[in-house]
């Protein structure tokens, strides 16, 4: 088991677009590297905290993405963006993102979500 969250812990940490996991109750649970940098906030700060509360997001993606989350959670698909957000860091800069969302499975049904963020760009 231990080697397996290792593993696991080193790909997520490698992988060059920001990964946010959350719990099924959309919860802050873990923050890639990448995450932390693209978002400039630190996982410590926002472990057990409401995703949509640590992405600051803008744009007319924000309510279909709000909307996405449930229905990912309750509906087992994934689910992407159409187009940019804006999402606002901690340091008021504003980054161009397009997010994607999918539902992690375990036996018992779907225990929380993966949310990929990728960095399109500056405003």
């Amino acid at each position: 088991l231990r080697t397996n969250h290792g593993l696991f812990r080193t790909s997520l940490n490698g992988i060059g677009d920001a990964v946010i996991l959350t719990d099924r109750d959309h919860l802050v649970m873990f923050m890639n590297p990448m995450a932390e940098k693209l978002t400039g906030k630190n996982l410590l700060d926002v472990r057990c905290e409401p995703v949509l509360s640590v992405l600051q997001l803008e744009g007319e993606s924000i309510g279909t993405f709000s909307h996405a989350l449930t229905d990912v959670m309750e509906g087992k698909r994934s689910w992407e963006s159409k187009g940019h957000c804006r999402l606002l860091r901690q340091d008021g800069e504003t980054r161009f993102v397009e997010l994607s969302c999918a539902p992690i499975h375990i036996e018992d049904g779907t225990m929380g979500l993966v949310i990929v963020l990728k960095d399109v760009g500056r405003m």
